[in-house]
């Protein structure tokens, strides 16, 4: 039905790793130069409204599976999930009981992991016309559409605004917030600030890298994900405005005097 999101869960990783990964006979070779530049700091405006959410595959690793009991032993409803169809934490007893135990090889190691893959909703928008959109894409009782599941969603949910620019050639990659392509062409409303500077969307940045750093150890690969933490770990400390202290410089050539900043 939808993306192969193990191969999008790799773009994240292959850009900012020390070591060859292989996957499915396709090898990405270590990154050399990697940079984190000043939109990563700056103001994230999605709106959240879950137009451009594709229908895809949700993966999880064995320890997310059970943070979803968790979320279904929480006293206290979430909002969002409270306003989508009246129908708060079944989405999440539903996503369980759709989830299919699947194993990918990756460098040679056999991993477990676990799947959704449900039929997509089609919805109709006057500026788009009807697109499929993911199972999860629900009304709200504004009218308008939102995550079913947005306490627990995927990796590949959170993530798209953090956008991994990889240049094959001279394997440097680039890690800031921009939008995608199809989002211009689909006049998504939403901007990216290249000034205004935002703790919340600091916030969520510096939590998907704790995830990302969790799917990186639990698939064995050596990456510079915990020195894109420190570094975010020490901004946070000193002020969201020292990231210019850090932005552009490389960390695989440079690490060391980062950290000493």
């Amino acid at each position: 039905m939808s993306v192969e999101n193990i191969t999008k869960i790799l773009c994240y990783i292959y850009p900012i790793s020390k070591e060859k990964i292989t996957y499915k006979n396709v090898s990405f070779a270590p990154v050399k130069h990697l940079y984190l530049r000043k939109t990563l700091f700056c103001k994230d405006e999605c709106l959240l409204c879950s137009r451009c959410c594709i229908a895809e595959d949700n993966i999880y690793l064995p320890f997310e599976v059970n943070n979803m009991y968790y979320e279904l032993q929480r006293k206290e409803i979430d909002t969002v999930l409270h306003k989508l169809n009246g129908k708060g934490y079944s989405n999440i007893e539903e996503l369980i009981d759709s989830l299919e135990e699947i194993s990918v090889v990756i460098n040679d190691k056999k991993f477990k992991l676990f799947k959704s893959s449900l039929t997509p909703n089609a919805y109709t928008f006057e500026d788009r016309g009807e697109l499929k959109r993911c199972h999860w894409d629900l009304p709200t009782e504004d009218g308008r559409l939102g995550c079913g599941i947005h306490t627990v969603s995927s990796l590949t949910c959170k993530m798209p605004h953090i956008r991994f620019l990889h240049n094959s050639k001279t394997n440097t990659t680039s890690i800031g917030h921009s939008q995608y392509g199809r989002n211009w062409a689909l006049k998504c409303p939403a901007n990216v600030s290249k000034t205004e500077y935002s703790y919340d969307s600091f916030n969520t940045v510096i939590s998907n890298f704790e995830l990302l750093k969790k799917y990186c150890e639990y698939f064995e690969i050596d990456t510079y994900c915990d020195d894109i933490l420190k570094i975010l770990y020490k901004i946070r400390e000193q002020g969201i405005e020292t990231c210019v202290n850090y932005c552009d410089k490389d960390i695989v050539e440079h690490r060391r005097k980062l950290f000493n900043v």
